[in-house]
């Protein structure tokens, strides 16, 4: 049997394919990272957003919960963040004087000022510099400067340690 063919019909199609938001997370890297809120495309590991702002935006459209981290990425809370996540290694966090309780955060080198509005923040393996804290949890923390709790709340420490030369000194207001 004969086939012939007088035209034929033809198509590509580009395939790619990303680790998509890993772990649960939306991925920042203020250092190599690129600006964008598109989902699926921008804050995914493979493509993490340069900035907070985009972060934020995308884990709203997206429903993801969490973000994580790139090693020396620095950020500022420049809005509440209560209830959010942060994971990560070797990163900067000025708390920027927000809301945040209920604010879990790993592996940072934290200072600045946060209030809570009730929940406590809990912190896991980070270096305190110079910080004002409500009503926290505090893991495997190093602390060097001078540290304020700011209300009449319960501060829990566990297997947290003096970083540094200074002796770090705590001040409770309340």
């Amino acid at each position: 049997s004969t086939l012939r063919i007088d035209r034929i019909a033809t198509a590509y199609a580009v395939v790619s394919q990303s680790v998509g938001y890993a772990n649960g997370s939306v991925w920042i890297d203020t250092n190599n990272g690129a600006a964008g809120t598109v989902s699926f495309v921008n804050g995914v590991a493979d493509n993490a957003v340069d900035n907070l702002a985009d972060a934020v935006t995308i884990a709203a459209a997206v429903g993801v919960p969490d973000f994580h981290l790139f090693n020396g990425s620095s950020i500022t809370l420049a809005s509440n963040s209560e209830n959010e996540s942060f994971f990560g290694d070797h990163w900067t966090l000025a708390l920027g004087g927000q809301a945040c309780g209920g604010l879990y955060v790993e592996g940072a080198s934290v200072s600045g000022i946060a209030t809570s509005s009730g929940e406590e923040m809990h912190f896991e393996g980070c270096d305190f510099t110079t910080a004002t804290v409500e009503q926290g949890h505090f893991d495997k923390c190093g602390f060097s400067g001078t540290v304020t709790f700011n209300t009449a709340d319960d501060y829990d420490f566990h297997g947290c340690y003096s970083k540094g030369a200074a002796v770090p000194v705590f001040t409770k207001t309340a």
